[in-house]
């Protein structure tokens, strides 16, 4: 049972891996819309994304123009800076003097790469630990019939 399991599970990771895109970029923009400090998750999340990845917004930092934190502040989270500093986002949109300072790019391409990366890897390894547990079966069968031959002999 547990072998189906692991060899669904290793199937299922390379078949949909092609939707992880859309599944991604999707959630991605829904999550801006949710990003505020009351939501500490999503808050976080995106705040620790964009600092490691050096990235801002999904596909960019005009994606922020259109979420509710962005029309607030009228830019974009500190966590795009390129060198954090209190404030720095703030009024990307109306002074255009503050965008070399911003990471401009998005995550999507980003983070794309590392969940297809982890996906192949989850895939494989599934796949891997059923092959061994088929293998042990084959030699415990091996190992029922020696046993059988043996105890008739006696």
């Amino acid at each position: 049972m547990i072998f189906v399991v692991q060899l669904g599970v290793g199937i299922t990771s390379y078949v949909l891996s092609s939707d992880v895109e859309d599944f991604l970029e999707h959630n991605m923009r829904v999550s801006m819309q949710n990003y505020n400090s009351s939501r500490t998750g999503v808050y976080r999340t995106w705040n620790v994304v964009q600092h490691e990845h050096a990235c801002c917004g999904t596909m960019g930092y005009e994606d922020w123009r259109a979420t509710t934190y962005g029309e607030s502040v009228r830019g974009v989270p500190d966590a795009c800076c390129k060198e954090f500093t209190t404030d720095c986002g703030r009024n990307v949109f109306v002074d255009e003097s503050k965008l070399p300072f911003i990471n401009q790019g998005g995550c999507f391409d980003k983070l794309k790469g590392d969940v297809k990366d982890n996906i192949t890897i989850l895939g494989g390894v599934a796949i891997g630990i059923g092959c061994v547990q088929l293998i042990g079966i084959a030699f415990a069968c091996c190992l029922a019939k020696s046993l059988k031959r043996q105890y008739e002999t006696v």
